[in-house]
């Protein structure tokens, strides 16, 4: 999934669990949340392969 730089850089220094919390995550939930993510970018990606298809 897309990260700023902010939030490659706190991945980076802090590591996913500080990430994940400063986000308001629970380390508990990330899975849920980490799928969640998946989903809505590929659907994203299928968007626009669709959109470019009808170009």
């Amino acid at each position: 999934m897309p990260l700023t730089r902010e939030e490659h850089r706190l991945q980076h220094e802090m590591g996913e669990t500080y990430l994940l919390a400063a986000n308001g995550i629970i380390t508990a939930d990330a899975k849920g949340w980490f799928d969640e993510q998946a989903k809505k970018y590929f659907e994203r990606y299928q968007d626009l392969v669709l959109r470019e298809g009808d170009a």
